[in-house]
């Protein structure tokens, strides 16, 4: 009986022994320092494409200032960033006409941003459209949406704070408004050429738009109506978006200034773009005469040489409008 007693004390003693040395060679394997990491490297080809990307986020998109609090982005002009705070709606308006994808929003933070799509209509005839409501849950959160339509994909940066944000933005496509008017043109050549059994011969292409810096400033009560969503040249044309609401009211008419003084402008209609057949430093968009009338003035800070050395708005006394 002594014998077994002593059997079993040393298997005890055993097991108790290698239970502790397991436990110190655990120890020293969890002392080892680990260098873990989920990210792989990036291959080596990518640096421009990262680069090309990055200047994107940084380009200007052209903010400016539109009907109703509306601040105006120019489409295509880098990746915007949309400014949005707790506890506020932020409205993203599309083009007249334009209606979301099914589906269409995707949103890269779909834990601390809200978005909603909703559509107005503006009575017969005047172009419904869709908007969509961003609203964020947490601040000082960055990311990324992409809106898909019928006519384009928007890819928007998101930035939300506690208190600033943007009320509503909408957009302006002065590179698809050439495109549209040189289609146009094109198709109307086709049609006459087809109708005289000629064959066809389209225009040389037209320069690409480059969008201006410029600053503007308005005379009378309600001349807001008449800033320009976007402003641009081609090297011999001048393009001037201005808003629906500005040939509904009336069109208003160019006058720009030269060596001589200001001069009306050789002007053509596009929807609602007004062409002008030359390049100016100064000019002004007039609706109305008298009392009444309705001004805003447009000053071209991209020329790299002036035409002018005095703005058309400082000399309101001496050359204002008929």
């Amino acid at each position: 009986m002594q014998a077994v007693s002593k059997l079993l004390c040393c298997a005890f003693l055993t097991s108790a022994a290698l239970a502790q040395s397991h436990k110190t060679k655990t120890a020293e394997k969890l002392d080892l320092p680990l260098e873990l990491s989920r990210e792989a490297p990036l291959p080596a080809n990518v640096g421009k494409a990262l680069a090309l990307s990055e200047a994107s986020l940084a380009a200007d998109p052209g903010a400016k200032a539109g009907q109703d609090g509306r601040v105006i982005l120019t489409y295509g002009s880098g990746t915007p960033t949309i400014v949005c705070a707790l506890l506020n709606l932020t409205e993203i308006d599309l083009e007249p006409g334009e209606t979301v994808a099914k589906d269409g929003v995707e949103i890269g933070d779909t834990a601390e941003f809200l978005t909603l799509v909703r559509h107005v209509s503006r009575g017969e005839g005047q172009g419904g459209y869709d908007y969509v409501l961003v609203k964020p849950k947490a601040a000082n959160i960055e990311t990324t949406m992409a809106v898909g339509t019928d006519r384009r994909v928007y890819y928007i940066r998101l930035r939300s704070t506690e208190d600033k944000f943007l009320t509503r933005v909408a957009f302006s496509y002065p590179a698809e408004v050439a495109a549209k008017a040189l289609q146009e043109q094109a198709s109307l050549l086709k049609l006459s050429s087809l109708e005289a059994d000629l064959p066809v011969v389209l225009p040389p292409p037209r320069p690409p738009i480059k969008p201006w810096k410029y600053t503007t400033k308005t005379k009378g009560r309600d001349a807001a109506y008449l800033l320009p969503l976007s402003v641009g040249d081609d090297g011999a044309h001048t393009y001037i978006q201005l808003s629906p609401e500005a040939r509904v009211r009336g069109l208003p008419v160019l006058q720009i200034r030269d060596a001589s003084g200001p001069i009306p402008a050789n002007t053509h209609w596009d929807d609602n773009t007004l062409i002008v057949d030359a390049l100016f430093e100064d000019g002004c968009l007039l609706e109305g005469v008298g009392r009444k009338q309705q001004r805003v003035c447009i000053h071209n800070l991209s020329l790299a040489v002036p035409l002018a050395a005095v703005p058309l708005a400082a000399k309101e006394n001496g050359h204002a409008a008929k």
